[in-house]
């Protein structure tokens, strides 16, 4: 996280927050987790865009499109099979690669879980981050709190909550339950907005306040239960390195310029965010 954030200001006083940090600290952690190099990244990255923000004409041009990214991203999971096969190391790829030889996952299920860690591990993190800045470039009140060192947990929690990346998630019922005025029958299938959660008024006090002091913050935007975000610790330390860094070098900051949106139903994504900062002494 210092490292990304040196590199841009090393460049000047105005940065794009998602293309020169929110897209590349998740991407380079998975990496580093997988054992894979960094060189690879950009293609990582139009891979992962393709695959999950398919209704954005700036990520994927056409469904072909859409299949042809997880095509690519599916033998790169394979030639990463071959080489951890030939030479392992100590990494997450020979991991699975040793589970897939001790007959604990099929071929398909390894090369789903090497796009689920590069796909999931990669969107929400950097989405997450970049909700984050942007509330706080429009809040300096809220910003001068998160200088001062002593919320930077709260922070993460809330500014995950506010985020919410994964805008929904679909479920099927498996019996019949009568839940307040509602009764859903085995089969039908539900829509659970946890954006619309995070914002409840029966749960949050002033859900629509973004307050990084608060506690307790019980949103949702992990999923729940069976559902759970596998990466909840790996997203929640890269969100809190890079306030923290962003903090330690950056007096204030504003938006340089409208951020823009990814045009998406699924994932609540920001595609450009240009800030103007000024830096530490």
């Amino acid at each position: 996280a210092g490292q990304l954030l040196d590199e841009a200001l090393a460049k000047g006083d105005e940065i794009d927050v998602v293309e020169q940090l929110a897209v590349a600290l998740p991407l380079l952690a998975i990496c580093e987790l997988l054992g894979t190099t960094p060189d690879d990244r950009d293609a990582l990255i139009a891979w992962s865009n393709a695959i999950i923000t398919n209704d954005d004409p700036d990520y994927t041009v056409s469904p072909d499109a859409r299949a042809q990214a997880g095509e690519e991203m599916v033998v790169y999971a394979m030639e990463m099979l071959q080489d951890r096969r030939a030479e392992p190391k100590d990494d997450l790829a020979t991991v699975l690669a040793q589970h897939l030889d001790q007959g604990d996952l099929t071929e398909d299920e390894y090369a789903s879980y090497v796009m689920l860690l590069f796909v999931a591990g990669n969107e929400t993190t950097r989405n997450n981050i970049s909700h984050g800045l942007l509330q706080l470039a429009m809040d300096p009140q809220q910003y001068a709190l998160l200088r001062g060192g002593e919320v930077y947990d709260t922070a993460v929690d809330e500014i995950t909550r506010w985020a919410s990346p994964v805008t929904y998630m679909s479920r099927t019922v498996t019996e019949d339950v009568e839940y307040g005025e509602f009764t859903f029958r085995k089969g039908d299938k539900v829509v659970l907005h946890y954006a619309s959660a995070n914002r409840d008024e029966a749960v949050f006090e002033d859900p629509m306040r973004f307050d990084i002091t608060r506690d307790p913050n019980p949103h949702i935007a992990f999923g729940f239960g069976a559902h759970f975000c596998l990466g909840i610790h790996l997203a929640k330390l890269e969100t809190k390195c890079l306030l923290r860094e962003f903090a330690a070098r950056i007096e204030t900051f504003e938006p340089a310029e409208r951020e823009s949106y990814v045009r998406s139903s699924f994932v609540s994504g920001i595609k450009k965010l240009p800030i103007r900062v000024t830096k530490r002494a």
